[in-house]
């Protein structure tokens, strides 16, 4: 049950939390030597450009970026324009706007870490019920310390590797991109064909780590739960193994593991990062990466806005699920 004293007490913290995370989104960027218009600049006499005083000022002029501008009137100014909606323009894809670039990025991430998502949910949760059902034996004994193993390993480090592997030796995967460049977007077998093999090695490389962080987690969950009184009553009863893990231990036990879904949906999003930047692939994560490295501060806000969101709306949905599944919980 959801009770409002909670809702409100919930709801400021957010609040709050959003507000810091405004400040951070602002102040961290700025942290970094140098502002985006050096940083131009040097890329443009590395390749033999000579950069001119009359440039240097047009270039800031275009940008309507000015460093000397002090650091309280750049904030009102940031969050003017957020009040209005509006993002500001990138400098790295200038003149589109942060709202395009991240229109046109997100639904690819989304892509990504969804199917993975799934891939990985679904499965670990139906296989940890019979992990913990067949505790100590022989399946149980090689799989857990597999897994184990496998969830605690850097999901950038397995994406290099499957990368190396399938797409660098063998090829017989795309190396970057989300789709062929010969292929035509659009609503065509062709462009769907090129789209999931592109997909494949990213949605493979965060799959199998979160696969083995889920199913550890409903197996320790699961047997938990093996040693409840309703679970040895069902046992005095004659019930079949199978009933047991099905029907009594499973349902409960899986009530942790989808509120720990809700949980990791943020920071699965958030670490989407190197994996989008090893293969190359235009997600919300590659073009994130791309910001900070030319140090584009509106780009760089605009995504952590949306991380940000991102993790708020997550852990207040796993609070939310959680009490609708199981109504002995009280929000209070």
């Amino acid at each position: 049950m959801i009770t409002r004293k909670w809702l409100v007490r919930r709801g400021t913290v957010l609040l709050f939390t959003f507000i810091v995370a405004l400040l951070m989104d602002f102040t961290l960027p700025r942290l970094v030597p140098g502002n985006p218009v050096e940083t131009m600049l040097q890329e443009l006499m590395q390749s033999g450009i000579t950069v001119t005083p009359e440039m240097i000022k047009g270039i800031y002029q275009l940008y309507g970026y000015n460093p000397n501008t002090p650091l309280y009137v750049q904030f009102e100014n940031y969050m003017n324009q957020l009040l209005h909606g509006n993002l500001g323009v990138s400098y790295t894809f200038f003149p589109q706007t942060v709202t395009y670039i991240i229109s046109i990025s997100l639904p690819w991430t989304i892509f990504l870490v969804g199917t993975a998502t799934v891939v990985s949910w679904v499965p670990s949760t139906f296989i940890g019920m019979y992990a913990a059902g067949t505790r100590n034996s022989k399946f149980d004994s090689i799989l857990t310390p597999l897994l184990t193993f496998i969830s605690q390993m850097p999901t950038f480090w397995l994406a290099f590797l499957l990368l190396l592997v399938f797409a660098s030796d063998f090829k017989v995967l795309p190396i970057a991109g989300a789709y062929s460049r010969d292929v035509r977007p659009g609503v065509s077998l062709q462009f769907i064909s090129s789209v999931i093999t592109h997909a494949i090695l990213p949605i493979s490389s965060m799959a199998i780590v979160s696969l083995g962080g889920y199913l550890i987690h409903m197996r320790n969950t699961m047997v938990g739960v093996m040693s409840e009184d309703f679970v040895l009553v069902a046992k005095a009863k004659g019930l079949s193994k199978k009933r047991i893990i099905r029907s009594y231990a499973g349902a409960n036990a899986i009530l942790p593991n989808v509120t720990m879904l809700a949980m990791s949906l943020g920071f699965v999003f958030t670490g989407n990062i190197l994996v989008e930047t090893t293969f190359s692939y235009p997600g919300i994560g590659y073009m994130m990466a791309t910001a900070v490295y030319n140090l584009d501060y509106p780009l760089i806000m605009g995504i952590f806005l949306i991380f940000t969101i991102v993790m708020l709306v997550a852990n207040f949905l796993s609070d939310i699920l959680y009490a609708v599944l199981d109504p002995r919980v009280v929000l209070e």
